[in-house]
Order: C-alpha cells, then structure tokens, then sequence
C-alpha cells in the first residue's frame, strides 16, 4: 500500500508554499502552465488493481538508458540524466522520490517494470 503523498485535486503540501517557511525542505512542486489535458504534474501514481503501484514521472530529454529506479526503504527514487542537445546551455539533471510505499521494503530493480518513452518514465512495482 502507498501514503498519500499526492492527490488528483489541487497538489498541497503539509507546510505553508511560502519559500520562506521554516517546514520547506525543498523546492516546491509547481503545475505546469501549458498543460490543458491531464496531469499537469511532474509525476502521479496510483494503485493498480492487483495492489502493484503505477508510476509515470516526467523527465524530459532523459533517453531510456539514462535513467535509474530504486525502492530502498519503502521509498520510490527516480534519478535521470538528459544530455545537453543543440544550443542548450547544459544538460539536466533529474531526482527525487516520487512515492513511499506503506512498509519499508527495499525491491530489487529487476523486479520494477520500466517503460521509458519520449523523457515519460513510467513504473509497475509488484504489489508487496
């Protein structure tokens, strides 16, 4: 099972999204503006009928081959690198954990399903 980390409605955080709030331990995970259709996050999950968890996290410019998924913990952590292409002043670095599974198991890569297309990752963890 999964804690809700996010929702479908409006993203919130459990601290006030003043930069200058003492809880903020990190950036804030902001909507993007030009999505009209669909999530309009960075990443969702959600659980599958059999207990397994879905993922998709938005990496663009990350090939498939340059992306790395761990569960250590019961945490879900998502590392990519997008190269520099054309006039790019540098590539891009992605990372962060975008799930928390209910127990604090650690699962090997192998058994993690990666569907990785157009800088869309998408997980399939097997229910625990």
């Amino acid at each position: 099972m999964v804690k809700d980390r996010c929702s479908t409605g409006p993203h919130t955080f459990p601290h006030g999204t003043d930069p200058h709030d003492p809880e903020l331990t990190g950036p804030l995970l902001e909507p993007h503006p030009c999505v009209n259709i669909g999530s309009d996050m960075a990443y969702e999950w959600k659980i599958l009928s059999n207990g397994g968890l879905y993922v998709r996290v938005d990496m663009p410019g990350v090939p498939k081959d340059r992306f790395t998924v761990s569960v250590v913990n019961g945490r879900v952590s998502v590392t990519g690198d997008a190269p520099a292409v054309g006039l790019d002043s540098g590539g891009r670095f992605y990372s962060g954990e975008v799930a928390m599974l209910e127990s604090q198991v650690s699962i090997p890569g192998r058994k993690i399903k990666t569907i990785a297309k157009n800088g869309v990752i998408r997980l399939i963890i097997p229910p625990l």
